[in-house]
């Protein structure tokens, strides 16, 4: 599969964490090249689970399983996602990283400034 790029918004509360997921992919594969699916899944010291199910929005409504591992530093999160459907099997690798605060930071100010 291509690889795609995707922006998670998470909240954390305790070792539980839910959110949202946006996905570009390419238009090729899908009906809308965004696809929007909520996320639910729980961290365990460095140990991350979490599945992602499509909202359904292009077309796509199936879940997806991720295991991974948080860096050390809580930047990065790589281990692998797993689709099962109609009894076919597909993974591959996944890498998260995690917007640097100053660029977050001036995402909001210039939010800020517009206002």
């Amino acid at each position: 599969m291509e690889p795609c790029d995707f922006t998670a918004r998470l909240i954390q509360t305790g070792s539980s964490f839910f959110g949202s997921m946006t996905e570009t992919v390419s238009d090729d594969v899908a009906f809308l090249t965004d696809q929007g699916a909520f996320v639910e899944g729980s961290r365990h010291g460095s140990s991350i689970s979490f599945v992602k199910t499509y909202d359904g929005s292009g077309d796509w409504s199936h879940s997806v399983m991720y295991e991974g591992h948080l860096s050390d530093d809580g930047n990065e999160i790589a281990g692998i996602w797993t689709i099962i459907e109609d009894g076919h099997r597909a993974s591959s690798g996944f890498v998260m990283t995690r917007r640097k605060r100053a660029a977050l930071e001036e995402q909001m100010v210039e939010v800020v400034k517009s206002a």
